[in-house]
């Protein structure tokens, strides 16, 4: 098969790709992606890339770990529910750039349940955007299958006219999943109830070091991360920065009945009273976690008894 790397992947004897945590090292095949090939064709080359990640990934072959790599500046608009099916284990899909220049994914369409759907076990999504332009989107990625992770994968809302829902929300299926270095930001809120982050049933997950601003509708439902439904076992969330700055009755981080796991050094700035659960562990145990709800103070332990009723 010919190289993916036409020029070579060493520089005086030292590997350029696999090196550090941006490319992975990997026995699968190399596939380019860049919207702006002049060709409009492409063979998945650096010289010839395919024009979208959807061409690419019909080009992997699951469980090989194939890398697809999306360039600088790649643009790529999602219209319909079923246009990116991530169904082949083992895929990773890394992008280049830093800040705005990195590939962009835009879900838009006349339906809000236009998503990424990921149903393939054990991929990894690294360091591009998500935004959309369709109002209430219900969630930007699906997760259905076990060991996947997002890391250093931002949201960023369009316009006041376009919010998500969800930014990620799970089946019970979506075990392992791992969500980290995210940086997720929502301004206007939709007018539907849920979480940035929502976990049915996520057994095993791990939440960490993600920053969330999420203005969601002002309901015990909504917030930044959130189990629903069906308890989630062996949970880790940690070292996560969140703010919530509207309504009182939002809950930033509130986990379903029976869950279980640890919640470590994890920090809240919301709008909901100090002692009434701004971080509500349900079965999970906590240490280090804060909370406040007036700008410019100091947070509170929290969960934690109000010291004026505890004995």
């Amino acid at each position: 098969m010919p190289s993916r790397f036409p020029h070579g992947i060493s520089s005086m004897g030292m590997p350029i790709l696999g090196t550090d945590s941006l490319i992975p090292a990997s026995s699968g095949t190399y596939f380019w992606v860049d919207s702006g090939n002049p060709s409009g064709t492409g063979s998945g080359d650096f010289d010839d890339p395919y024009t979208t990640l959807a061409a690419a990934y019909a080009a992997c072959t699951t469980g090989e770990g194939d890398v697809i790599i999306m360039k600088v500046g790649h643009a790529e608009t999602i219209s319909v529910n079923t246009a990116l099916t991530l169904s082949k284990s083992g895929v990773f899909v890394i992008g280049l750039g830093s800040g705005a220049l990195r590939p962009t994914i835009t879900l838009t369409g006349t339906t809000a349940a236009v998503t990424i759907a990921v149903s393939g076990a054990n991929q990894t999504f690294r360091n591009f955007i998500v935004s959309c332009r369709v109002d209430e989107l219900v969630a930007a990625f699906t997760i259905s299958a076990a060991g996947c992770t997002i890391d250093a994968v931002d949201w960023v809302e369009a316009s006041a006219s376009y919010q998500a829902i969800t930014f990620i929300t799970t089946t019970a299926g979506g075990t392992r999943l791992t969500v980290k270095n995210c940086h997720l930001v929502q301004v206007t809120a939709p007018a539907g109830n849920g979480a940035c982050i929502t976990l049915v049933g996520a057994d095993d997950g791990k939440i960490l070091n993600n920053f969330i601003w999420w203005i969601s509708s002002d309901a015990a439902a909504s917030g930044a991360i959130a189990g629903i439904t069906t308890a989630s076992l062996r949970l880790f969330i940690a070292d996560n920065m969140i703010v919530c700055p509207v309504g009182t009755s939002v809950v930033p981080v509130s986990i379903y009945a029976a869950s279980s796991g640890y919640a470590l050094r994890n920090t809240v700035g919301c709008g909901k009273t100090l002692y009434t659960g701004a971080i509500a562990l349900a079965g999970m145990y906590g240490a280090e976690n804060r909370a406040c709800n007036t700008v410019n103070t100091a947070g509170q332990l929290d969960p934690v008894l109000d010291p004026a009723t505890s004995v």
